[in-house]
């Protein structure tokens, strides 16, 4: 059986959250939301890994925009389709958002039609992604369990640095490096170095990764 899509909501009016996650769940989508950004950024890595992000513009603390540029800064949630709900309509705000990486604006107050419809345009065009893409859902979902660390030592490894040449550069002992891959491994379902460095490569992370 097809899992459900999953959408993760970030809208701070408890109102329009309320509705919002109905009108989806009605739908037959499955849905996490959450009042700001901060909490937002956290039901981001909950299993399974969303395939939507609705977000509210003006957030209390750390607004859309933040929420936006962290998602694009993570390998793992880089390519996640990512619409901002806002009241605002002047172009400065679309713009910066559009070259933080965002992929849709929905311009409150905004009907049930053009929000499902919205929705199901993304949802499609992620399905062809993903279709595309060097990752499984399940793989991209398993490097999100990986520490900063972890994450430094894959790149290195992927890059093809042996683990004196990645301690070196990291400032670790070779115990301690050896521990990582380890890691790695265990949370990757990978058996060995030549998996791990297949992994980052398939993940787009050595192309994008400084020495």
């Amino acid at each position: 059986m097809q899992p459900k899509p999953t959408i993760v909501l970030i809208e701070d009016d408890e109102d329009s959250r309320q509705n919002v996650c109905l009108l989806l769940e009605l739908e037959g989508y499955a849905v996490r939301s959450a009042p700001d950004g901060e909490t937002g950024l956290q039901r981001l890595f909950e299993a399974p890994l969303p395939d939507l992000v609705l977000c509210d513009l003006m957030l209390p603390g750390l607004d859309g925009f933040g929420v936006l540029e962290a998602v694009r800064r993570n390998p793992a949630l880089a390519n996640l389709p990512f619409m901002l709900l806002t009241a605002r309509t002047d172009r400065a705000s679309q713009r910066k958002g559009m070259n933080l990486g965002a992929d849709d604006f929905l311009t409150k107050p905004f009907s049930a039609e053009e929000l499902l419809s919205a929705v199901a345009t993304r949802l499609r065009r992620r399905e062809l992604a993903l279709a595309t893409s060097g990752l499984s859902p399940e793989e991209a979902q398993r490097y999100t369990l990986l520490s900063d660390r972890e994450r430094q030592v894959l790149i290195r490894i992927g890059q093809g640095q042996s683990s004196r040449e990645i301690g070196e550069a990291l400032g670790i002992s070779p115990k301690t490096e050896q521990g990582h891959r380890a890691h790695i491994m265990l949370k990757l379902a990978l058996h060995n170095a030549q998996a791990i460095a297949t992994f980052a490569t398939r993940a787009g992370l050595v192309d994008r990764a400084k020495p």
